[in-house]
């Protein structure tokens, strides 16, 4: 009976081992264009892309600055009138908080922090639009 048990506990194993590797990975992170569950998006400034609700922000680097662009759900621009924003940045160990204000040449908020050479870092976008505050995670180097 011993060796029953143990081709059972085996059999249960090796079958919930199928089950899981066949589900579908859904990680999450910023990249060039972004990934949904079933569609996927172009990052139309070259940076990369991440949905907040019913948002789209991309983040571009730049030389001494970043970019970020506010798109809809169809990926179309959204007026940036009376949005207010930062990002919070962390490079290695160090961390920065930086505002974001509205450049209306290009329509995309602008931050002074410099990233383009930088391989790793993680940056948090909060946007606050009619009242409430949007927030989205970029990852680099993933």
């Amino acid at each position: 009976t011993r060796g029953i048990f143990f081709m059972k506990k085996k059999w249960v194993i090796m079958s919930l081992s199928f089950v899981l590797s066949s589900l579908p990975a859904y990680t999450v992170y910023a990249h060039e264009g972004h990934e949904h569950e079933e569609h996927q998006h172009k990052a139309p400034h070259g940076g990369m892309v991440v949905t907040v609700q019913n948002y789209h922000y991309e983040l571009v680097k730049k030389q001494g600055y970043i970019l970020i662009y506010l798109m809809d759900k169809q990926m179309k621009p959204v007026a940036l009138k009376g949005i207010t924003g930062q990002a919070i940045v962390q490079k290695g160990k160090d961390k920065k908080t930086v505002a974001l204000q509205i450049d209306t040449k290009i329509q995309a908020f602008k931050g002074t922090i410099d990233l383009l050479a930088t391989k790793e870092f993680v940056a948090v976008v909060s946007l606050k639009i009619g009242g409430k505050t949007y927030s989205g995670t970029f990852r680099s180097g993933q």
